[in-house]
């Protein structure tokens, strides 16, 4: 079977996908893809029989590495301009699982130096009512960014609200305007954005990417893992994770395929992947013996499973990634855990947004 790869990119499908919250046989392994630092135990033109040393990444340490950066430019940034960088959030509603994401969203945002301000609407506003509020902060020059907690509720239509948040304040990214630019610069020649951010001549923002696929790319560059031309297969094809980075890739000049619950032949073309970005939302769905060796694996994928150990009478619950670590290691070269690998990162890159706003 080829080994070539197709850009499968479905950008027809974000209305309908956005926000929402199955080997081949080969004689050589990828090409190295780490500097000098760091060598796999196969090289592209040979094999060894013994097993990988993989190498585990700690998203803790990058996160708190990201923060300390942002900080010291938070302060930079004050000292210069004489006020702080802000950030209002928007929640509607009274979920839990939303409460404690705000709360740690604040909590960072204020440890960055950032203002950051939370404005509640009970479960029952009406659209234009939070439009109102959104079209308020988007002329106040005390907020540089606004975040948009979702899921919102049923009656309000967020792909219109979202696309309410003026771009040089959409910090989630999640927006028609956004995903258009990030289209156009993934297949424009030589272009490489939605990582960095810029402003081009006109003002306009370049595509912001939003915070997961960020802290992928973050990981990548951190670990001075090659992007170009490499086989990068993406599984998962969500607004909030898969469609986006894919587009990322493709500016990278990755050779990016991504695939989905209708893809077939997925263990094949996994095995082709000498990168391999999950993000599927089921538990210990790709193993180790569906990797080619030394791959590099960043494991998006969260999912709590139970399980009932032996001589215990109660259930554990436990979160996993979508890929099955412990088969994972001594077959990927890089290799991300779940928790602790990519988790920590998006709220970090979050601040690191707020901030590229605020300048």
């Amino acid at each position: 079977m080829s080994r070539g790869m197709r850009v499968l990119s479905s950008f027809s499908s974000f209305f309908s996908s956005c926000c929402s919250h199955s080997p081949l046989s080969s004689s050589c392994s990828p090409s190295p893809l780490f500097s000098s630092s760091f060598t796999l135990a196969c090289s592209f033109s040979s094999c060894s029989s013994s097993a990988i040393q993989t190498r585990i990444i700690d998203g803790k340490k990058i996160a708190n590495d990201i923060i300390e950066e942002v900080k010291r430019e938070a302060e930079i940034f004050h000292s210069q301009k004489g006020i702080k960088c802000g950030i209002s959030t928007i929640v509607v509603g009274d979920r839990h699982d939303s409460n404690i994401y705000v709360e740690r969203k604040i909590q960072m945002a204020q440890k960055c130096g950032f203002r950051a301000n939370e404005i509640r609407f009970p479960a029952s506003i009406t659209q234009q009512q939070l439009i109102h509020s959104i079209q308020s902060l988007n002329s106040s020059p005390s907020t540089h960014a606004i975040l948009l907690q979702l899921p919102l509720p049923p009656h309000l239509n967020q792909h219109r609200i979202l696309s309410e948040i003026s771009e040089k304040k959409n910090v989630d990214g999640l927006s028609v305007d956004n995903f258009g630019r990030l289209a156009l610069e993934g297949v424009a020649e030589g272009e490489k954005g939605g990582r960095e951010g810029k402003r081009e001549e006109n003002d306009t923002p370049s595509p912001l990417l939003p915070c997961t696929p960020a802290a992928v790319l973050e990981i990548l560059e951190r670990e001075s893992v090659s992007l170009e031309g490499k086989r990068v297969v993406v599984v998962g094809k969500s607004a909030i994770v898969g469609l986006p980075l894919s587009l990322s890739l493709l500016s990278h000049r990755a050779t990016v395929t991504v695939c989905h619950r209708k893809t077939k032949n997925l263990q094949e073309i996994i095995k082709q992947g000498e990168i391999v970005i999950t993000a599927a939302g089921s538990p210990k769905l790709i193993k180790g013996n569906w990797l080619s060796p030394g791959a590099v694996v960043v494991d998006v994928g969260v999912n709590e499973v139970t399980s009932q150990e032996q001589h215990q009478q109660q259930q554990k619950r436990r979160v996993v990634g979508d890929v099955d670590f412990d088969s994972a290691i001594g077959v990927a070269g890089l290799l991300t855990p779940v928790p602790g690998g990519v988790g920590p990162l998006t709220i970090a890159m979050l601040m690191k947004n707020v901030l590229f706003l605020a300048k």
